[in-house]
């Protein structure tokens, strides 16, 4: 074979060994994974069950273990999308499975970061309700319930509830928008049940199924679970009104979208590991983990519950086609003062000693 030639078929065999990595879901035979503690929603038992799955399926032995300063020591990392943004971004060559995947959700990737997750909010309730908004709420009384069951730990969680109220807007210090909401949830933490405020998931959901509440709120992902039953449900409300900087005044609110944030999620440090990737996306894992874990981990969009066979009401499949066109992030200026919302809403600290505007809502 002549030099040329022989240079030729070594370009196009290699370059094809590159185009199948590329484009199949190649594993490594040891995997390394770890996971960020997560106080209010433990991922373990389900990680150990799907990793015990893959391996089975693939022949791939594998390690899990809790992530302690040592993130470069693992080829995939599990927490919350918010945590895992604090490690350094990178690029990442994502095969055509896992593409094609975020592509059909209409979800767009950056660097290194793979949400597998896709959260906004809801209230349940086990008796049938009328439609109400945050107003409403917020004057709710039960005679023999608490009217409104709430987890407001860990703060990124109720940071969250925050943006989601605001529809996405920042939070600033001497909003009007933010005065109001804040006067809300004081109107509001009079009826909390105030035993699970800093309650863990699972305690959540079984003051949900002891009737303790009228409402709870949830991530959406609960409507999918088998063992989650209700008989009423809506997006969590949202103000009444809003403040038109333009007009000068309170207008009444006439939309109400589906805020979302990205939840649990997969940090990448080795791109070989990606196929395990590939298994937490198959349509029947993902079909497993709505039904059989209740983690609230939700579908991307409403393409996940096409073909799954799931009975859901319309009014969630308006949703889920809805959440991925407002996709927010953690506001840090709330962040910094959560310890203050949660004084102002509790009622310990008057909320003119943190917002300096006059009283519009008078």
């Amino acid at each position: 074979m002549k030099p040329i030639h022989f240079l030729f078929f070594f370009l196009i065999f290699f370059s094809k060994i590159s185009l199948i990595k590329s484009n199949e879901c190649v594993s490594t035979k040891n995997l390394n994974i770890g996971f960020l503690k997560n106080e209010y929603i433990d991922y373990e038992p389900y990680l150990y069950y799907e990793l015990g799955n893959f391996a089975s399926i693939s022949g791939t032995s594998y390690n899990l273990e809790l992530l302690e300063n040592n993130n470069d020591n693992f080829d995939i990392i599990f927490g919350e999308y918010y945590d895992l943004k604090k490690f350094q971004n990178r690029n990442l060559a994502l095969n055509d499975e896992i593409l094609n995947f975020y592509k059909k959700n209409n979800i767009e990737t950056f660097g290194n970061i793979l949400p597998l997750d896709l959260d906004t909010f809801v209230i349940l309730s086990k008796d049938n309700q009328e439609r109400l908004s945050f107003d409403d709420l917020s004057n709710f009384f039960s005679p023999i319930q608490y009217s409104l069951g709430i987890n407001l730990i860990p703060k990124e969680q109720f940071i969250k509830l925050i943006t989601y109220n605001l529809k996405g807007a920042l939070i600033q210090n001497n909003d009007i928008n933010l005065e109001y909401l804040l006067s809300l949830y004081a109107n509001t933490y009079e009826n909390i049940n105030k035993n699970i405020i800093e309650s863990n998931f699972l305690e959540l959901v079984e003051s949900y199924d002891s009737y303790e509440n009228t409402f709870t709120v949830f991530s959406d992902g609960v409507l999918l679970n088998k063992n989650m039953n209700y008989e009423y449900f809506q997006l969590f409300p949202h103000n009444k009104y809003s403040w038109s900087n333009e007009e000068g005044y309170f207008k009444q609110s006439t939309t109400e979208s589906a805020i979302s944030f990205f939840g649990f999620s997969a940090y990448i440090n080795n791109e070989d590991a990606l196929a395990f990737i590939c298994h937490l996306i198959d349509k029947h894992t993902r079909t497993n983990t709505f039904r059989n874990f209740n983690l609230q981990i939700s579908p991307l969009s409403e393409i996940e519950i096409e073909d799954a066979l799931i009975n859901i009401p319309q009014g969630y499949k308006d949703i889920l086609i809805d959440k991925n066109k407002n996709i927010f992030e953690i506001d840090n200026y709330g962040l910094e003062n959560y310890e203050k919302f949660l004084e102002i809403i509790s009622n310990k600290t008057g909320i003119t000693e943190f917002i300096n505007t006059n009283n519009y809502l008078n």
